[in-house]
Order: structure tokens, then sequence, then C-alpha cells
């Protein structure tokens, strides 16, 4: 029999709770385990579980959590309702559970089989469809191969294929005209960063038309090239009138802040190449090894952009839809149907494009964070240093170059097996040691 039982992620508890007509022996075990009070939500009661806080019937007792949440100052935040990549691969809260002096194997034993088991959901992969198809009508399937053959929708002759510098041009423009559209809407979102907030722009445009465009096909208009046309026409329609409304006040805010409109488009261009040459390093999207998940991402990319209908086709499963978050494809997914840039081409832009986006956006943040630009201890005379602009670099390279220090100890071990004996390290470095000290800390 065991003395400890350590959880070390959410990805049971978490889960399984969801599912008690199915799991009522599993649920029960979490429930009593900690000890969550009747009518309680197990979930929560792990996501704020201290020692101490509830006691357990099992007769085990909550000795030890580890956790580290996202902090500012004295405000600390508990992500553990964020989705799967902050709770389960970033930084997991572990509970330990020692045995205690009144365990009883039969009391239980006795517990565990007061559970009812007679109305279990059980399925079989026979009986699932009974329960749950995953599988698209007939109507879902004829309307999500309507939507063209890949040579219709990307044409290697077109221009921005034929030759990708136009593609990338392109794609570039497109994402800075959506964003200046966006620029006039900045009032419903935005409205405390003032002129500030034009940073956001790019962010809240590639949103907006992807959501008109798959909020759309959800209500059964297509998603093609035609109806993501007119959703890109209402919001460029829509930025051009707000601007017409108040095109004073962006006079007045472009002659007085043009420098700043200047440095954020410098920004943005410095980030996009800084990933856009690493993508040329490693373009690769097929290599089981150079390419890592980039094979299924690109497969339900694909899917995105050739399905007409949401959700879209499974390219894993013949005749079946997508049981699993996509979202995040449509985003990128809609400006490449739109601009009609062949995936493999149009991936490579991608990457650089978000990457620049997190740059600008936490640039934004910082620079927000801060109402004065330059002053001294003295307020007499003013800084050198720009406290705003610095803030918000520091923002932007903490964010997507400094943000995971293991990239360090990768491009460390890299040159030292350049330099090591049949490119073998044998022994772990003074630097090495202290990076994975700084780590752990």
């Amino acid at each position: 029999m065991a003395d400890y039982i350590v959880i070390p992620t959410n990805h049971q508890y978490a889960q399984i709770t969801r599912l008690p007509e199915r799991y009522p022996l599993t649920t029960y075990y979490y429930r009593e385990l900690l000890g969550c009070p009747d009518g309680k939500d197990i979930i929560e009661c792990y996501r704020t579980a201290q020692p101490g806080q509830y006691e357990g019937n099992l007769g085990f007792e909550l000795a030890a959590v580890f956790e580290t949440y996202p902090q500012f100052g004295p405000i600390v935040i508990n992500d553990q309702a964020a989705e799967e990549a902050f709770t389960f691969y970033d930084h997991p809260k572990v509970l330990i559970f020692k045995k205690t002096a009144d365990f009883n194997a039969d009391k239980l034993s006795a517990m565990l089989n007061t559970v009812d088991l007679t109305n279990v959901v059980h399925l079989t992969p026979k009986g699932a469809d009974g329960y749950k198809s995953l599988m698209l009508s007939e109507e879902q399937y004829a309307a999500q191969r309507a939507g063209g053959t890949w040579s219709q929708l990307f044409n290697y002759d077109w221009l921005q294929n034929k030759y990708p510098i136009i593609g990338l041009l392109l794609w570039y423009a497109f994402i800075f005209l959506l964003g200046l559209f966006c620029l006039s809407h900045r009032a419903a979102g935005f409205a405390g960063f003032r002129q500030y907030a034009y940073p956001l722009g790019r962010i809240a445009g590639l949103s907006l038309l992807a959501w008109i465009s798959w909020m759309g096909s959800s209500l059964g208009v297509p998603y093609t090239r035609v109806s993501i046309g007119v959703a890109m026409l209402v919001i460029a329609v829509a930025g051009v009138g707000l601007w017409w409304m108040r095109k004073e006040q962006f006079k007045d805010e472009w002659d007085s802040n043009r420098k700043f409109f200047t440095l954020v488009e410098i920004i943005f261009a410095v980030f996009f190449l800084i990933d856009l040459l690493i993508r040329f390093g490693n373009s690769d999207l097929w290599h089981p090894s150079k390419g890592g998940e980039r094979p299924m991402d690109f497969s339900y990319f694909n899917a995105i952009l050739k399905g007409t209908s949401f959700p879209p086709y499974d390219p894993w499963f013949a005749g079946g839809y997508i049981n699993y978050y996509y979202y995040g494809f449509v985003l990128a997914g809609t400006p490449v149907k739109l601009l009609g840039i062949v995936p493999s081409i149009a991936y490579n832009f991608i990457l650089p494009t978000w990457f620049a986006l997190v740059a600008v956006g936490a640039f934004a943040i910082g620079w927000n964070l801060l109402d004065d630009g330059r002053q001294t201890e003295d307020h007499d005379q003013p800084s050198a240093v720009n406290g705003r602009l610095a803030a918000g670099l520091s923002a932007a390279v903490l964010s997507v170059l400094l943000g995971n220090l293991g990239t360090i100890q990768m491009i460390f071990q890299a040159l030292q097996r350049m330099a090591a004996p049949g490119g073998i390290i044998t022994d772990a470095t003074f630097v090495q040691r202290w990076i994975w000290a700084f780590q752990d800390s």
C-alpha cells in the first residue's frame, strides 16, 4: 500500500470529474481524497487546495502543494482555470497526499463500494455512434467538399505564389492595412490607451476578421473567399467611417505622435524579420525532428482552409469533424484563404507575424504602464532615458526572446557539441549548472 499519492497535474481530476455519468467511482475518489464538500465543484476545490484547508476521508491528507503563478507585485493570479498550455505544460500545480494514522483499508474499500455503478454509461467503439456521433452528416460532408479544389483555392501560377517575395509583401501590407482600419475602433476596447493603442490594431484586426468569418460560417454562411472578403469590407468601411467622423482628432494625434507610430512600425518590422530569418533557417514542415508538431498543425491548418463550414472536417478521421480546439487555425487561416497564398508558403509568414504581434502587444502594455516619458528623481532636468520606451522594449524582449532560459541552454549546449570530441558532452559546465539552478529557483 502506498504511503504517498502524488498528483502532478490537473490532467485527471479536471477531465474525468466532468463526466460523472461515465466515471462515478473515480469522481467519488477525487472528491473524498481531498475532502471536497458535497455540492462544491471538485475542480475548484483542487484549484485552490492548500494543506489543512480540507480534511480528506480516505486516510490521506494533503501534505504539500507546489505551485508557481503569474505575479505582479503583491498581486498573484491563480491561473489554474486557464487552458492546458498553462496548467499542464508550463507550470502545473502539484499536490502530494500523505497517509495518516487513520488510514484503514477495510473502511476505504467499504466507502468505494458504496458508489452505484449500475447506471454507468458504457461505450464501445461500435456503440459510440448511438451516444454521440463524431461524423459529419451527408449534407455537411457534401458542403465541405464543394469548397473548391486546391488548384482553385491556391494556384501556384498566381504572382503571390509564383514569386514568394510578392506573397510576403502582400501579406505584410494586408496585415498593416487591417491594423490601420481597426485603429478607429480602439475606443471600443482600448479607450484608456488613447493613441497608444496603435500597436494593438493588428491584433484587433485579425481577431475581428476571423471572428466575423467564423461566426458567419457557424450560422450557415459558407466560409469562402467571398464571405471573408465581405467581412474585410465591413471592417474597412466601418474603420474609414469612424475615421471620417473624427478625422480632425486623428490628424492631431498623427501630428503630435508620428514618432511613436513610426517607432511601432519599426519594432513590428524588426521582430517580424527576426523570426522570418529563423524560419528561413528551418522552414521544414514535414521532418519528424525538425518539423516537430508542424505536420499535425499543418494538416489542421489545411482542413480550415479547404473547409466551408465549422466545425471543419477532420484530416485524421475520414468523414468526421475536428473534435478539438481549432480556432487558432481560423485566426491564421482566414487571411491566408482570402489572399490565396499557398499554405506551405503562408505558414512561414504566419509564425513571424505572431512573433511580431506578441512583441508589439507587450510593447504597448509596457509603454502604457508608465505615465511620463522622461523624468529624474529631482524633477529638475529631463533624463536621457525614455522610461516608456525602455519599459515597452523590455516587455517585448522579455516576452518573445528571453521568456525561456531553456533556449539559452540549448544554444550553449549546441556550441559545446561543436567543440566536443565526437559531439558528446561528458560533464555539465559551470554555466550549465548555473542555468539549471536559475531555472529551478
